[in-house]
């Protein structure tokens, strides 16, 4: 018997990068959607760890699935040549100049084609804060300005840490171009438990797996960061088979974080006040459904959105 047999896993809970309708996410994601399809250029900062890049993903694909072009960046690109290759991988635009501002023209004149032709196009450029050349900034500020016919052409989402958003909110920055600003915090406690569980839920097990004050261990010593919590979970599962368990119990918790070199710290308690030795999903905070997030969790239409996009 394997590790996901022994816990009664359909798949890995962990690691499909699928976004999860936490409540309090949506109305970030709400924000982000409307700027990048109404303003053009949109700002998603927060800490290392928090899924700022599980959520932009997230949005191309919904973006994509509207009928837009979509291009992933997990860097920022000083040369115009290389973004030319991400946003044109079939080379309609191939041909001319391959550097300096040949490869600008060519850049250019496929994003107003495009345009012209009913195409939009969105890119989400990831690890802002690595830019800290003139190069990447001042391409992204001349592709902001790229429009026709009163269209923008290059929709953009730039991702970042914190101190990326605060070095552009200085000068002359990249901020003056920000249709919204959405900051990403970790995960609370009361989040950190919902986001186990409906892990759990989607990989075919919905209860038992993990009592709520091991859960609690695992929130505090991920901080919140689901990043860090996808890998104590997993660490606490396997732990728990090997020992041939059947719930993870807070001192398999305090195991997996010492392994990782995560120290436990004090387990916080959300709000509804859980008792020791429930599972996590006997009592989810009011209104949460493992598998829909919350009362608000509702589908959203991005094809409305979008069609209605004056922009």
């Amino acid at each position: 018997m394997d590790c996901l047999a022994h816990w009664s896993l359909d798949r890995p809970p962990f690691g499909d990068g699928a976004v999860l309708p936490i409540a309090g996410r949506l109305p970030l994601l709400a924000k982000l959607r409307h700027g990048l399809a109404y303003g053009g250029t949109a700002a998603l900062s927060g800490p290392e760890g928090t899924g700022k890049t599980v959520l932009a993903r997230q949005l191309l694909e919904e973006f994509g699935a509207a009928g837009w072009g979509t291009a992933y960046l997990p860097r920022p690109l000083a040369d115009p040549a290389d973004w030319l290759a991400r946003l044109d991988p079939d080379g309609a635009a191939a041909g001319g100049p391959n550097g300096g501002a040949g490869a600008f023209t060519r850049l250019e004149s496929f994003l107003r084609n495009r345009l012209a032709a009913g195409g939009r196009l969105l890119a989400a450029v990831d690890d802002m804060q690595t830019a800290r050349e003139p190069g990447p900034g001042d391409l992204l500020r001349a592709l902001h300005n790229v429009t026709e016919g009163g269209q923008r052409a290059l929709h953009l989402l730039l991702v970042g840490q914190p101190a990326w958003l605060d070095r552009e909110g200085r000068g002359d920055g990249l901020a003056s171009f920000f249709a919204v600003r959405a900051s990403l915090p970790p995960l609370n406690p009361e989040e950190c438990l919902f986001y186990l569980q409906a892990r759990l839920a989607r990989a075919g097990r919905g209860e038992g797996v993990i009592t709520r004050r091991a859960a609690l261990r695992l929130a505090a010593a991920s901080r919140g960061r689901p990043r860090d919590l996808d890998r104590l979970m997993e660490l606490a599962l396997i732990t728990g088979y090997g020992l041939g368990v059947r719930r993870i119990t807070p001192d398999i918790a305090d195991m997996a974080a010492a392994d990782l070199g995560l120290p436990p710290g004090p387990a916080a308690r959300p709000a509804f006040d859980p008792v020791d030795d429930e599972s996590v999903e006997d009592r989810l905070p009011p209104g949460q459904d493992p598998d829909m997030g919350g009362p608000d969790a509702g589908p959203v239409d991005v094809l409305a959105l979008l069609s209605a996009s004056p922009d």
